[in-house]
């Protein structure tokens, strides 16, 4: 309907890049930013996707959507690899461990694991 919204992609807490305090981003959070930007960017067309959401709550207390977010037909450079969980992407390629400081994913929670496990043991991103 053209709503704006924002969101929190669940499980996943990647390094800061656009805190107020300047001294909390970093790099890597710029990098990562960056890296999101240019995947959302999908110049030939629009991206279409879904967002999923776990049972319970579904914004936090900055009104953010809480989401797994999903493409259905994603950005030329993951071409060929069906639908993609941003979430789930972002932990296998080490932009963010598996974020479980307020419990673990109900629907995902063998994937993330499986995700993070991949990362370190290929020394990606954080775990580099």
């Amino acid at each position: 309907d053209g709503t704006v919204e924002k969101v929190r992609l669940l499980y996943v807490n990647t390094e800061e890049s656009v805190h107020p305090d300047k001294k909390q981003n970093t790099e890597f959070g710029k990098e990562t930013s960056d890296h999101v930007k240019e995947l959302l960017s999908h110049k030939s067309g629009a991206l279409s996707g879904f967002l999923e959401f776990e049972d319970g709550r579904r914004r936090d207390k900055y009104g953010r959507l809480l989401c797994y977010v999903f493409w259905q037909n994603p950005p030329p450079q993951l071409s060929g690899t069906g639908v993609i969980n941003l979430n789930l992407y972002l932990v296998r390629q080490g932009y963010s461990p598996y974020y479980t400081r307020y419990g673990h994913s109900r629907k995902y929670h063998d994937e993330f694991k499986k995700a993070e496990k991949h990362a370190r043991d290929n020394r990606l991103g954080i775990w580099g």
